[in-house]
């Protein structure tokens, strides 16, 4: 089946044992295109950027841009504050008035981290 891709002209292939049973397409200039002894298949390197490497780098850099930009990041630290400002009720409620909470006047965190 992929002798017959070859010699049909509909591609070329790079496995060398059907190459080397496959002759060449009747395509003017084919032969610069069939493999040789210097072709083979190799493994990406550690310095190659593979396409996947690449999708998986823009994923991460846009899910940290949206975190980083606002979108998610208002979110959490509203949830932070409300869940801290919980806790920091509980334990006055409980009498200990060793803990205090001082935050300058016109303090804002979001605003301030942009």
């Amino acid at each position: 089946m992929q002798v017959a891709y070859q010699e049909g002209g509909y591609g070329v292939t790079v496995i060398p044992s059907v190459a080397a049973k496959a002759k060449a397409p009747d395509i003017v200039g084919i032969e610069n295109f069939l493999l040789t002894a210097m072709d083979g298949i190799y493994p990406a390197t550690p310095l190659v950027a593979t396409e996947s490497a690449s999708k998986a780098r823009r994923k991460s850099m846009s899910s940290t841009n949206s975190f980083l930009t606002g979108r998610i990041w208002t979110r959490y630290l509203s949830d932070l504050n409300a869940r801290y400002n919980a806790a920091l009720e509980k334990v006055r409620g409980a009498g200990n008035h060793g803990c205090s909470r001082e935050i300058p006047s016109g303090f804002d965190i979001v605003h301030t981290l942009q």
